[in-house]
């Protein structure tokens, strides 16, 4: 779920690239973990701040589906800390980089756990070893 157009337009063009089949989801009230088990997702990208509610306040019902990576600009390391202490697999920060973000999201489907963020410089830096 994500709800910046830049973002999404990153995601939407890299990942149509690899081939990965890909459905967003605007805001919380229409992510249902229903909807989301339906389409029996590989990963679930999760922005921190979506319209309507915090991907926080998602993240348990939709763990269990899938592995979900936070997505977030925000560059307070509490909330990375939350996110790892909360369920989440991954931490990417934004803005997003298309030079790094394919190897990324390979990483994560490999199983790897990726927390990196990228607010400081144009590489993406580990937050977790």
């Amino acid at each position: 779920m994500e709800d910046q157009p830049d973002t999404l337009l990153i995601i939407r063009s890299t990942l149509h690239q690899q081939g990965h089949q890909l459905h967003f989801f605007p805001n919380g009230r229409i992510a249902t973990a229903q909807a989301i088990q339906a389409l029996q997702p590989a990963l679930i990208l999760l922005d921190v701040q979506l319209p309507d509610q915090s991907g926080f306040d998602l993240i348990g019902s939709l763990r269990s589906i899938a592995p979900c990576i936070a997505l977030t600009g925000f560059s307070d390391m509490s909330i990375v800390e939350r996110a790892k202490a909360l369920g989440f697999f991954g931490f990417l920060g934004k803005p997003i980089r298309p030079a790094y973000f394919p190897q990324q999201i390979a990483r994560l489907l490999a199983g790897e756990a990726v927390w990196e963020q990228s607010w400081l410089s144009d590489i993406p830096m580990p937050i977790f070893s």
